[in-house]
């Protein structure tokens, strides 16, 4: 009995998981699961919510369940309120504005008008949420306006009002705090982007290349594009972004950017062999780096002035290549010496074997 059932488990885990595992939306899953294995659906998943949830493309273990949008505060000297709106498509637990150490908290909380209990779970006020579209309201209360207050990272954008007046240019550092009074008697900030890039080229097949792009934000939280942010001739494998991002066709980033420093990784694969590599001139200069692979392609560079890599704000690792400075449409030429190992290594084989040795000793399993 215990094996059968068993293996009911494993057949309703299996069909289930192949449609998780190709993006399909819950009735989509309706339709290629069988309807006498349908019906174990909410037993299959009693512990794994989030099986439901989209996945980014590269990352087949990482379920984004809730999807919060623009976080709106109305503060004054002596509270304030906060309203949200979520999608969420798995029951669990989602943090709050608010801060249990500094003693602001969310109070009044309703989930689309109705009352809802605030926990705190590790320092972070939390609601329970079930799957659904929802508003969150709620209000704050304390004598004096908080020089902060803590922002879960997952919100991208932030409306802010003190007074009855816009607060445009935002403070936010990366802990996730929103400072709500100036910062040391400054003055708000204009809004300001500066973007340094920094690429690290693999001379493999195909050639691999990895954007740096350091963004330097002042002023208020909003949404900006960098466009040509790909090389010409590349292909778009990753975006590894601590921000809310997403990039468009022919290489535009839309970027929900709020004040600070943040560095967003791009991997990308050229399309056809590489000879050279243009810049765009949008972000110049830029700085290059090169991984050679003689092993595969012997070449010489030309095109661009080198660089002490120790001098540049390139990233650690990547200073143990010869690095270039890339201005305006300038670019990288690769002159072809020697394709191929012309002094490869013997061939080597290494065998490993496990040896199990007979219970009554008189022999061995391998």
């Amino acid at each position: 009995m215990r094996i059968y059932r068993n293996v009911i488990m494993a057949t309703i885990a299996l069909l289930l998981w192949s449609s998780f595992a190709l993006a399909t939306p819950f009735e989509s899953v309706q339709e290629s699961t069988p309807a006498e294995l349908f019906q174990w659906r909410d037993w299959v998943l009693f512990d794994q919510p989030d099986r439901l949830c989209p996945t980014p493309y590269n990352e087949g273990g990482t379920y984004h369940c809730a999807w919060p949008s623009r976080l709106r505060l109305d503060l004054t000297q002596q509270g304030g309120t906060f309203e949200q709106d979520w999608i969420v498509l798995a029951r669990g637990w989602q943090p709050l504005a608010g801060d249990a150490a500094l003693h602001i908290w969310p109070r009044d909380v309703r989930l689309s008008g109705k009352p809802v209990a605030v926990v705190d779970r590790n320092g972070t006020p939390s609601i329970f949420m079930p799957p659904g579209e929802y508003t969150v309201t709620g209000r704050f209360h304390w004598l004096k306006l908080p020089e902060t207050i803590q922002v879960p990272p997952a919100i991208g954008l932030i409306d802010l009002t003190i007074d009855n007046r816009r607060v445009e240019a935002l403070s936010y550092d990366s802990g996730g705090r929103l400072w709500l009074q100036p910062r040391d008697g400054t003055a708000d900030e204009e809004d300001r982007l500066q973007v340094h890039v920094f690429r690290l080229l693999n001379d493999t097949i195909p050639m691999r290349i990895t954007t740096l792009l350091r963004l330097e934000v002042s002023g208020r939280a909003r949404e900006i594009e960098l466009a040509a942010v790909l090389l010409e001739g590349t292909r778009v494998l990753a975006l590894d972004s601590p921000l809310p991002a997403k990039l468009g066709p022919q290489g535009r980033l839309l970027v929900q950017a709020r004040p600070g420093q943040w560095d967003l990784r791009i991997e990308a694969r050229s399309v056809a062999p590489v000879d050279r590599l243009t810049a765009s001139g949008r972000y110049s200069p830029e700085i290059w780096s090169v991984q050679s692979q003689n092993h595969i392609r012997m070449a010489t560079l030309s095109g661009s002035p080198s660089v002490e890599p120790a001098q540049t704000d390139m990233p650690p690792e990547w200073r143990n290549f010869p690095a270039f400075l890339v201005e305006e449409t300038g670019g990288l030429a690769f002159q072809t010496l020697r394709r191929g190992d012309a002094d490869p290594a013997p061939d080597r084989l290494t065998l490993a074997r496990t040896w199990w040795l007979d219970f009554d000793g008189r022999g061995f399993t391998l």
